[in-house]
């Protein structure tokens, strides 16, 4: 049944629309100019759209809409296909050696290249460089999402131990209502105390209390962040992966290393128990494990008699 009421909404939600668009688009292309207020009027802009919807529907309507969206709902255990593409790069362990072994290779390019830049645009690459290589080793050793990682504050979130990095996210602040607590290997907290010292300040003027700052006080936009280390991956590495990926990354060579180990998963994943990391894990180390299972058995043939004369 059509409305009076429900006959207005495509002209709403198409004046909202035309409004929302363009400010969501400056705000995307000029993130370190814009003021992060900007953000939130496109942001609420659109929320009206979605308001303006459910204000502008009948009941009937509403029930449909409801209805629908519950048969449309797919329920899948596991990894989603695209994310199982992306840990099959995994696979192969040289894959791995290049994730694990890039921000060391970041680092290093950056190192050769600062004193011979010669013009802004190259020192700012080379500013880009290093804080890609910050943001993908601690996403190694301490899997975050990327709304915890754009958001990390030096006076909030990182301690310091034994001259140890220790990072603590406070449950309130992290998706599960969990506490998070990293503390990173030695030489990764020298790399993050040099990138302190002598890199963070030129992204930023004045005070700012964000690891990856922007201008003035405002930590750096999510987005750009996230596409700043999926190419930083890619063009250095040929690795296909998203920030939110490493999580995935974190189990799966945990798991091909130490089949079984879900336990270990969990804690470092920051579930809130094990049924969560079972349903999307289990499973996933199968060659894994069969793999463990032949090194056993082959060892035992070690001992036989006939394993002995076959040596022979």
């Amino acid at each position: 049944m059509i409305t009076k009421r429900s006959a207005r909404l495509p002209m709403f939600t198409s004046f909202i629309l035309l409004l929302a668009l363009p400010v969501s688009a400056f705000a995307e292309n000029h993130q370190e100019n814009v003021n992060w207020q900007l953000g939130l009027i496109a942001m609420a802009m659109v929320m009206l759209v979605v308001v303006g919807a459910v204000w502008y529907m009948s009941d009937l309507q509403k029930r449909f809409y409801a209805g629908a969206m519950k048969r449309l709902r797919v329920s899948q255990d596991g990894l989603s296909d695209k994310n199982q593409r992306a840990m099959a790069q995994f696979d192969d362990p040289k894959m791995i050696e290049a994730l694990v072994s890039l921000p060391i290779k970041l680092w290093a390019k950056a190192d050769r290249s600062r004193n011979t830049a010669s013009t802004h645009r190259r020192s700012k690459e080379l500013q880009l460089c290093v804080q890609a290589a910050v943001a993908i080793e601690i996403l190694i050793f301490a899997p975050m999402r990327i709304s915890n990682l754009q958001n990390l504050r030096l006076d909030q979130h990182i301690s310091w131990q034994n001259k140890h990095a220790v990072i603590h996210i406070p449950r309130a602040q992290v998706k599960n209502d969990i506490d998070l607590v990293f503390k990173l290997p030695l030489t990764v907290s020298q790399r993050i105390q040099t990138y302190i010292r002598n890199w963070r300040a030129l992204y930023t003027e004045g005070a700012n209390p964000y690891l990856f700052p922007v201008r003035k006080i405002n930590p750096k936009y999510g987005t750009r962040l996230r596409r700043q280390i999926s190419k930083a991956l890619w063009d250095e590495a040929g690795i296909k992966l998203t920030p939110h990926q490493f999580r995935h990354a974190t189990a799966k060579i945990l798991l091909d290393a130490k089949p079984g180990h879900y336990e270990v998963v969990r804690i470092i994943l920051g579930h809130k128990n094990l049924t969560t990391t079972y349903a999307h894990y289990a499973g996933a180390e199968t060659q894994a494990a069969l793999d463990l299972y032949d090194d056993v058995i082959l060892e035992h043939r070690k001992g036989t008699s006939f394993w002995s004369a076959q040596r022979k």
